[in-house]
């Protein structure tokens, strides 16, 4: 009994950063305090880097390209807001993202190096299923505890807690977004993972009654862009389960979605930087056409 609990923790902290990773990616919106720049994500994220630091002699040079360009633009982009008025701009998010965004990134790229390394692309999105259904079980719980008055804020202790965030505009219809801030965005987690798990090029395969309840939770998130992609990947799932598909290379075709899905959900903080903070491009055209 010993042994096999040693083995356990052994293998628990061997997969770690991957345990990070997935924590990383779902609590992203659970705020640290007051700070609206830091949040439970970045906490999983510094430490990660730690314990991947030794990974990083093993980043490739289009990883470092990657890097640097990612930081030129941002870097650019701050210089642009600093050199030019008239515009309203929030230095400190910006500088905020200077520390994070390349933080994110070698986390990143260091994990996602040990993983490739030691074949771990099987167990990786296994734990993230894994994560994603305890993230569907708990959103289905405030789903029936909200109009039933059991317990619940708790949950939402780091993150929003106003009606507005879960009800649907006009009606009493409650959304789902568990530990998410908003419907839409648990949306896009969950659509992500079944991406992950339908296209990849290890031939993992997603258990059907997981596939089921993440699929029924993203539909409940109301969320139009969610119930397009979330169509949109089971009509692709269709074709791909149907053989029809075969008219494309399967490795090429598997592994671009894969590539594409994983870069786009765990690169977040690179993809709110944009958003929140990041190159205006219409806002800069105007000012300049009229200065």
């Amino acid at each position: 009994m010993r042994g096999d609990t040693v083995k356990k923790l052994s293998e628990f902290y061997y997969l770690l950063p991957i345990h990070l990773l997935c924590l990383a990616f779902f609590l992203n919106d659970f705020v640290i305090g007051s700070i609206s720049e830091g949040s439970f994500s970045d906490i999983f994220v510094i430490i990660g880097v730690i314990l991947t630091f030794p990974q990083i002699k093993k980043i490739n040079y289009a990883q470092l390209l990657t890097f640097l360009i990612i930081m030129g633009i941002i870097l650019s982009n701050i210089f642009l807001h600093l050199n030019f008025g008239g515009l309203s701009y929030e230095f400190s998010q910006s500088v905020s993202y200077v520390i994070k965004v390349p933080t994110y990134l070698l986390f990143f790229f260091n994990t996602y190096n040990f993983i490739i390394r030691n074949n771990l692309a099987n167990k990786t999105l296994d734990l993230l299923s894994f994560y994603a259904l305890i993230i569907c079980i708990l959103g289905i719980y405030i789903n029936l505890a909200i109009p039933t008055g059991l317990p619940y804020e708790f949950l939402w202790a780091f993150t929003r807690q106003d009606a507005a965030s879960y009800i649907f505009q006009g009606t009493s219809l409650i959304r789902m977004r568990s530990l998410a801030s908003e419907p839409q965005y648990l949306g896009i987690l969950l659509t992500t993972v079944l991406s992950l798990t339908y296209f990849n090029n290890i031939d993992f395969k997603i258990g059907k009654k997981k596939d089921l309840i993440i699929t029924v939770c993203s539909f409940l998130t109301f969320s139009f862009s969610t119930i397009i992609t979330l169509v949109f990947i089971k009509v692709i799932k269709i074709i791909k389960n149907d053989g029809l598909y075969k008219v494309i290379n399967k490795k090429n075709y598997d592994l671009y979605i894969c590539r594409y899905s994983s870069h786009y959900c765990f690169l977040g903080p690179i993809l709110q930087y944009f958003y929140y903070s990041g190159v205006q491009f219409a806002k800069w055209g105007r000012y300049f056409r009229n200065s």
